[in-house]
């Protein structure tokens, strides 16, 4: 039986190995998530007063 791994397969193994890369890619940020959280509120409240003073200033 020498015929091509049908779709079904291929979608498989493509799931198992993004699991994988997914697993390593968690094990790899575990040390880093609480900075990266940091960062991204730190980021996103720059941005809305960063928005705000835009805002303010265009109106006069």
């Amino acid at each position: 039986m020498s015929s091509p791994p049908s779709r079904w397969t291929t979608v498989i193994v493509l799931l198992i190995v993004a699991m994988v890369v997914a697993r390593s890619l968690v094990a790899a940020l575990v040390p880093v998530l609480p900075w990266l959280a940091i960062a991204l509120v730190g980021g996103g409240g720059l941005g809305v007063i960063g928005l705000l003073l835009l805002r303010r200033s265009s109106r006069w």
